[in-house]
């Protein structure tokens, strides 16, 4: 089976497709001007004092700005944050991961692990989320194989929401803020690693009150074009409407539940309380 990657210019917030120009294909850095002239502009190498990070953005898009934007992150380490990197913006350039990613340089890695940020216009967008993680687990990345990712909303890191104190301070802040509730997750999608089935799966956190988890959108890693064409147009149209639809089957789901078995149950076994990580419970789409 042949497999694809995703022309992100099918999706809202990106260029029609075929209307690409040679300058719309150029690739350059926000902080170009502030590398040092010896500076090899490689992640494991940088050590420019004034350089934050470095980018790798649409020419024609580097003034541009999203209210609803967000990222999906890989951590390489330092032997193979080059090889990811080149990955990324290669796969920039053709127009597969979205307008703009940016990677951490020396000065800004902990653990001798780097931070690879890929942005998305709009969070909202399952579609649009979704299909840069399926072309994310296709690029051969090590760090984007088969483990875990997360995206986070560039509205939480505004804010301040880090899993740790050390991370915010790290960041830049005073300290995390606080979580609010037992279940609250940093991150707003979360990509189990493979577990054998070869299935790109995402699941949506934070759903209502309870900050319920439930899965939103799963594909085979090798899709042919066509299949990809016809899942797409069955994936829920933003986020909200589809966390609506989750709370809706939970409530009737615990109601049901109610009126059969009065008596103290076991949430555990409810489609609601269903746990991502370890497979208990029944989960619907």
């Amino acid at each position: 089976m042949n497999s694809s990657v995703i022309d992100l210019t099918d999706f809202q917030g990106y260029d029609e497709p075929g209307s690409a120009t040679a300058t719309e294909s150029v690739i350059v850095d926000r902080e170009e001007a502030f590398h040092e002239p010896t500076c090899s502009r490689l992640p494991s190498e940088c050590t420019c004092s004034n350089v934050s990070w470095i980018w790798a953005t649409h020419q024609h898009r580097v003034n541009e700005s999203y209210q609803r934007s967000g990222k999906w992150m890989l951590f390489p380490n330092s032997g193979k944050v080059d090889e990811a990197w080149f990955k990324v913006v290669d796969l920039l350039a053709d127009r597969k991961l979205g307008g703009c990613a940016k990677v951490a340089p020396v000065c800004r890695k902990q653990n001798n692990m780097h931070v690879i940020c890929i942005y998305t216009s709009d969070h909202e967008n399952v579609k649009e989320v979704f299909s840069v993680l399926h072309t994310l687990r296709n690029s051969g990345i090590s760090s984007a194989s088969s483990c875990t990712l997360n995206y986070k909303t560039d509205d939480a890191t505004y804010a301040a929401v880090y899993a740790t104190d050390h991370a915010a301070v790290s960041a830049g802040f005073a300290g995390a803020k606080a979580p609010g509730h037992k279940n609250f997750k940093v991150s707003k999608y979360t990509s189990v690693g493979f577990q054998g089935n070869k299935k790109v799966m995402m699941k949506l956190n934070n759903i209502g009150p309870d900050h319920l988890c439930s899965l939103v959108a799963e594909m085979p890693l090798e899709a042919t074009t066509t299949d990809i064409d016809e899942y797409f147009q069955t994936l829920p149209a933003t986020a909200s409407e589809f966390a609506e639809e989750v709370l809706a089957a939970t409530f009737e789901s615990n109601h049901l539940m109610t009126d059969y078995y009065p008596v103290e149950r076991d949430r555990s076994s409810s489609w609601s309380a269903y746990d991502y990580n370890s497979g208990s419970g029944s989960p619907k789409k």
